[in-house]
C-alpha cells in the first residue's frame, strides 16, 4: 500500500471515531492516480463541478454510514430500500403496503 493509501486508511479511521458521516473531495478531472486510489478505497463519485479557478471537477464521498451509503446507491438507481430509508419518506404506508403485497403473492 502506497503512502497516500496508508494516509487515506488513517483519515478514514479517525474522522470516524470523531463521529464524521461522510467525507467529501474534489479533483481535478485529470487526477486519475488519486480518483482511481479513493475509487478503490470505497469512494463514491458524487457530482461533477466546474469552478473558476480550478475548471472541470469530479466530486467524490466516502460514506462512513451505512444508511447514508444505501441512501446514496438507491438514488443511483440500485435495488437497495432499507427499513430506515422507508419510514423516512413519504408515502410510506403506501410504498409499505405494496411491498408486503407483493412479498405475500411470491410466497
Amino acid at each position: 500500500m502506497g503512502i497516500y493509501s496508508e494516509f487515506m486508511k488513517l483519515l478514514i479511521e479517525q474522522t470516524k471515531k470523531q463521529g464524521y458521516l461522510t467525507l467529501t473531495s474534489s479533483h481535478a478531472l485529470n487526477n486519475n492516480a488519486v480518483i482511481i486510489a479513493k475509487l478503490k478505497m470505497g469512494f463514491f463519485i458524487t457530482g461533477m463541478e466546474q469552478t473558476i479557478n480550478f475548471g472541470p471537477g469530479v466530486c467524490l464521498a466516502y460514506f462512513q454510514d451505512e444508511e447514508m451509503k444505501n441512501a446514496y446507491a438507491f438514488r443511483g438507481g440500485q435495488p437497495i430500500l432499507t427499513p430506515k430509508m422507508l419510514s423516512a419518506s413519504s408515502g410510506f404506508e403506501h410504498i409499505s403496503k405494496a411491498l408486503n403485497d407483493d412479498a405475500n403473492k411470491q410466497l
